[in-house]
């Protein structure tokens, strides 16, 4: 269930670049890590002030109001960046909603100092994004760590706070974009029933409002009010500038200074606010009725803001009712098998928001059954309270999660910009300590006073003679009550690490064990000690494969759900103890778990991996729990228009026989797969297949190597699976090129996805030339030509783009083009598609273009090597591939040697827009939409 202040993000160019020194790894294995560096005091500029440190964080202040956050992190060679506006549609006036978010798009339309800022992140090799939520809009870019990109970075931010076009002319194209999103999430069931809910919550505040906002103000919106809305709230004074990472403090602060200190303080004064929403008088409801194939069902309170001391005995209320599979709600909905998922939410602001339960089930299941459920599990509370266990659960649980964000500072760097909106961001670490104090009886007391029948919405209003009433305290200022504040210890630092192939390479231990797996181990020192690891078994042939069915993908559901030691709750207890992240996915002829942890708990980690790919519990009540799930969630796809026209293009695209374990089913053809699975024929797939002869194990992070090697040779030698590992085939199916339209009812947004196949490897000769010509026409952000054509020039759709992928081990490539629209928009959309493509094909590729591209995937793949999670997804892949890293950089050789004539004859070769399968999907009525005669259709487009 998405969160209440769950933030529209606009998809914009995403781009990476970075390569540093790196320590020995023999000496690195003899030392023990450093202590923590003391704060030194910084050479402060003229103008600027020092506020405080708590916890690695140094606040300082420039003499316009503008406050700046300083996060050192020197583990590796990038910066974040991240710039938090106090502006949000909790902001706007009548005639105004979405103002906000819109204004969050426009600002990425340049100034006349950088009249292409896509561009400009782009040649920095900078990742970036915005988004906007109910208190704050945010602007982030993730980059590599040196004093140009960072100066540019601040040229960039420091000039849109001031100097942004916001033009007529951008505004009728975002407009559009915009409304496509809008339309996307009309699309979305669950969207819609919040949406509503919220609205009946909030009569007069505007927490009540959609962030996206109302169709007929986007559309109407006029420029003038637009820049009017910007020049009040963009300004110095309500903004925060945090930065993390390899940073000098003295030599950063200096460069912020010289950029944001010359935008004066706005003779203008911040607006006050003073909506507050009065006391509820009594139950509330509304129904929202669109198709679709699950009912849903939501209780909401109105709750606290998050400067209060409630706030926190309300979050661990929430995880006492709504953790899965610990929690109360899933225990009595879940599996009583009344409801598929259950969920609490949440939302505490600037103001006081509010406390929401939610049910999703089937059709045919009793609505009135689960609503009544959630109500009398809501307000039971008070007769039966919290238990002692429960609440140390729930503070276990966001302790854990607190200690893994803590040890990223770029993530910290984002994460407080909820604190920010919130009010003051050292809310970040006072709520982590207020969670640590709550009791049993907090909890008790919370929900005495906000659970209670008047303060409910969902039921029909009905008259009573005495109001229960639930007085919502007022917001107060965390500044009061933060005056001294310090927070707890840092985290241990890590080292800086050296991305380079050679780099890793040379401090990358392999094995392989006498029954066969095979180890890849990269010790680094990390921040926070976190380790992260990939365990993946291969098993099986296709003959033994064949005519399994829904049972291979049925255990990897299961797996995660318990052992034969622990129960599903127990399991689920055991690793926010251990301060862990599991994930377990398994099909056919594999099964993977990626996993984090911390340094003291690596061991006790990795046995409880294997011992839940050994020994897993696969009780009957969790096999009904997931079939219930997998049928709602197949029952779904005939009703999302992308989701569908997915499904559809993967039957066409098949190339197996229906018991081939790689055959892609229809929607009905698993739903009779998963319908007629048993637990019998589930047990039976994990006793003749799962083994360890052909694992991998791979391990990024602080750890003891020997420790280990001994501990994998305990687990995996010997466990040999009944069935020896020969690899599957794959293939890619060659179709003629065809066009189908789907309909769905009543959906507002409509996608298309297009695809053709061709024979290449990764290793072949003309790949790199077109992954480069890829992400020229629709990989590479807001810089490609697609999203320039379809979303900057027209206006037609808010997600578009191109992909490619090819095979490692078999010849198998596809080239992919996809779209979100309106439905009116189809003949257009697909006549612009047609003329890009035809115009790559007669122009090619000019030199800038392919320069930029060829510098963002290069930078991408070193960034790439610098996060853990994909640097041990690498590793793994490498061991299985038989590979180094080394093979990584002769690739990158031969992308780097690429001409503007090699990229565009390979894209000429390969990607044949005559070839394209085409499947639409939306609101199109019982017939296709016709096409205007002017106009060119896919897949005939670049026929010959």
């Amino acid at each position: 269930m998405p969160s209440f202040d769950a933030p529209f993000r606009c998809r914009v160019v995403a781009v990476a670049a970075l390569v540093l020194a790196l320590a020995s790894a023999n000496s690195l294995a003899q030392r023990e890590p450093p202590p923590a560096p003391a704060t030194a005091e910084v050479a402060l500029p003229s103008g600027v002030t020092r506020v405080g440190t708590i916890e690695g964080i140094h606040e300082y202040r420039l003499g316009n109001g503008l406050q700046v956050l300083l996060l050192p992190e020197p583990s590796a060679p990038k910066l974040t960046l991240n710039i938090v506006y106090r502006v949000g549609s909790r902001h706007e006036s009548y005639g105004e909603t979405g103002m906000a978010h819109l204004l969050e798009h426009l600002l990425f339309k340049g100034s006349p100092r950088f009249p292409d800022m896509p561009l400009e992140f782009k040649r920095h090799g900078a990742t970036v994004n915005g988004t906007t939520s109910l208190d704050r809009t945010n602007y982030f870019a993730t980059f590599p760590a040196n004093d140009e990109n960072l100066a540019r970075m601040l040229d960039l931010e420091a000039d849109r706070m001031v100097n942004a076009f916001i033009a007529r002319k951008d505004l009728d194209s975002e407009m559009t974009v915009v409304r496509n999103e809008l339309e996307i999430g009309e699309s979305q069931p669950i969207r819609l029933l919040f949406q509503a809910l919220d609205a009946a919550i909030f009569r007069w505040h505007n927490y009540g409002r959609s962030t996206i906002g109302n169709r007929s103000d986007l559309e109407n919106v006029g420029i003038d009010r637009l820049r009017d809305f910007y020049r009040r709230h963009y300004r110095p004074d309500n903004a925060t500038l945090i930065i993390a990472g390899k940073l000098d403090q003295a030599a950063t602060l200096a460069l912020v200074a010289r950029r944001f200190g010359p935008i004066a303080r706005p003779d203008r004064p911040l607006e006050p606010e003073y909506t507050v929403e009065p006391t509820q008088d009594g139950e509330r409801s509304v129904t929202v009725r669109r198709t679709g194939d699950s009912q849903m069902v939501a209780v909401a309170y109105r709750a606290s803001a998050a400067a209060h001391p409630d706030h926190a005995p309300l979050r661990i209320l929430a995880h006492v009712l709504g953790a899965s599979p610990n929690g109360r709600l899933h225990k009595r909905l879940v599996e009583a098998g009344k409801a598929t998922s259950t969920s609490v939410s949440l939302y505490a602001g600037f103001d006081p928001g509010r406390i929401a339960a939610y049910a999703s089930l089937r059709k045919e299941d009793s609505i009135e059954a689960v609503r009544e459920t959630l109500i009398a599990a809501l307000e039971g509370l008070v007769a039966e309270p919290a238990t002692e266990a429960e609440v140390a659960r729930a503070k276990a649980a966001f302790a854990a999660a607190f200690e893994s964000r803590r040890a990223n500072m770029h993530g910290v760097a984002t994460s407080l910009t909820s604190a920010i909106a919130a009010g003051d961001w050292r809310l970040h670490f006072w709520d982590r300590d207020e969670l640590a104090k709550v009791t049993v009886a907090d909890v008790q007391r919370v929900a005495a006073h906000y659970l209670k029948r008047d303060n409910r919405t969902v039921a029909t209003f009905l008259p009573t003679e005495k109001p229960e009433r639930a007085e919502i305290p007022a917001r107060r200022d965390p500044k009061a009550f933060l005056e001294g504040y310090r927070g707890g210890a840092s985290a241990s630092e890590g080292e800086d690490f050296d991305p380079s192939q050679a780099a890793i390479d040379a401090r990358t231990q392999t094995v392989t064990l006498d029954g066969g797996a095979k180890l890849a181990l990269l010790q680094k020192r990390t921040t926070g000690d976190r380790i992260r690891g990939q365990l993946t078994l291969r098993f099986g042939n296709q003959q033994s494969l064949t005519g399994w069915g829904a049972a291979p993908s049925t255990l990897g559901v299961l797996l995660s759900r318990g052992t034969r030691r622990l129960d599903r709750g127990a399991f689920s207890d055991e690793l926010v103890r251990l301060k862990a992240e599991l994930s377990i996915s398994a099909g056919g002829g594999s099964a993977t778990a990626t996993f984090a942890t911390t340094r003291d708990n690596v061991e006790a980690l990795l046995r409880l991996v294997v011992e839940a790919l050994r020994e897993p519990a696969l009780p009957g009540a969790e096999l009904e729990l997931a079939r219930r799930s997998r049928l709602q969630a197949i029952d779904g796809v005939l009703k999302n228009p992308q989701s569908l026209a997915g499904s559809r293009l993967g039957e066409l695209f098949n190339a197996y026989p229906k018991e081939h374990p790689f055959y892609s089913g229809t929607p009905a053809e698993q739903r009779v797969e998963v319908e007629t699975v048993t637990l019998d024929r589930v047990r039976q797939f994990h006793t003749s297949h799962y083994g360890a002869d052909a694992a991998t194990l791979a391990l990024v992070g602080s750890f003891e190597p020997e420790m280990v090697k001994r501990l994998a040779d305990e687990l995996l030698n010997g466990w040999r699976s009944a069935t020896p590992y020969r690899r599957v085939p794959t293939v890619a199916a060659e179709v003629k090129a065809v066009s189908e339209t789907l309909d769905v009812p009543d959906q507002s947004n409509a996608t298309l996805l297009a695809r053709h196949t061709f024979r290449m490897r990764d290793s072949d000769p003309d790949y790199p030339a077109l992954l480069v010509a890829s992400n020229i026409f629709g990989g590479g952000g807001l810089t490609s030509r697609l999203t320039n054509r379809l979303r900057q020039k027209d206006g037609l759709s808010y997600g578009t783009g191109s992909s490619l992928s090819v095979g490692t081990l078999n010849t198998n490539g596809a080239f992919s083009i996809y779209a979100s629209f309106a439905t009116a928009a189809a003949p257009r959309l697909e006549a612009a598609v047609c003329e890009e493509l035809e115009r790559a094909h007669a122009q090619g590729f000019t030199d800038a273009e392919v320069a930029i591209a060829r510098d963002h995937l290069l930078s991408q793949r070193r960034l790439n090597r610098t996060n853990d999670a994909a640097l041990v997804s690498t590793l793994a892949s490498n061991l299985y591939l038989g590979r180094t890293m080394a093979w990584s950089a002769e690739f990158e050789d031969r992308v780097r040697a690429l001409t503007a004539a090699e990229v565009s004859a390979a894209f000429r070769r390969h990607v044949q827009p005559d070839r394209l399968v085409v499947v639409k999907a939306g609101s199109f009525g019982p017939t296709p939409v016709p096409a205007a005669t002017a106009e060119r259709r896919l897949p005939a487009c670049g026929a010959k």
